[in-house]
């Protein structure tokens, strides 16, 4: 049941079921994947370089990710482990096709982020400079910081601004019109071209 922290520079794949509560830590350039189905697997993930990819849906366990640099691969799993992304880090999402946790970001998603929302879930942005494709059913929450959208799109069905949110995208890359889009006292738009 103690943390344990593993180090790759180049691929490797993991097969053995993980149980407890221990912690991962992920570091190395490396991609790591987890083989294993591990419902019974209650420790958090820490990536801080490199590579995490999933095989199946509870591949990560039943803790939270905590990624502070790296790539965080889904691959389409209906996975639903909380993300936080910390230490103003830049971190990929990508293979998010099926995604039903929450995303916590005081960083930066970078270039090749793909996320799909399920319903009820949500991406908060706290701070930072972003670049992703976000879609689905679900809530994109600015909070906290300057938050700055310069590529990518963002489609979901709601918008809730709590402080300064600047879309640098042309055309804005916002929810569409049948969208609900909440700017909250403090809350504050700017964007680069027309919004439809």
């Amino acid at each position: 049941d103690g943390a344990k922290s593993l180090t790759f520079n180049s691929d490797k794949k993991l097969g053995g079921e993980f149980t407890g509560g221990a912690a991962l830590t992920k570091k190395g350039t490396g991609n790591l994947t987890l083989n294993a189905a591990n419902p019974e697997w209650t420790g958090s993930i820490y990536l801080q370089a490199g590579t995490l990819t999933a095989s199946g849906n509870t591949s990560f366990g039943m803790g939270d990710i905590y990624a502070s640099g790296g790539t965080i691969n889904l691959a389409s799993k209906a996975i639903d482990n909380d993300i936080y992304v910390t230490d103003k880090g830049v971190v990929s999402i990508i293979g998010g096709k099926k995604y039903t946790g929450n995303i916590d970001v005081d960083g930066s998603l970078a270039t090749k982020t793909s996320i799909c929302l399920a319903e009820g879930s949500s991406l908060t942005l706290r701070s930072g400079k972003h670049s992703a494709t976000v879609s689905g059913k679900g809530t994109l929450r600015v909070q906290d910081g300057n938050v700055t959208l310069q590529t990518g799109k963002y489609t979901m069905s709601e918008l809730e601004i709590d402080s300064k949110l600047i879309v640098q995208t042309i055309p804005p890359a916002l929810p569409k019109s049948d969208s609900h889009i909440r700017i909250n006292e403090g809350g504050s738009l700017t964007s680069a071209g027309k919004i439809r």
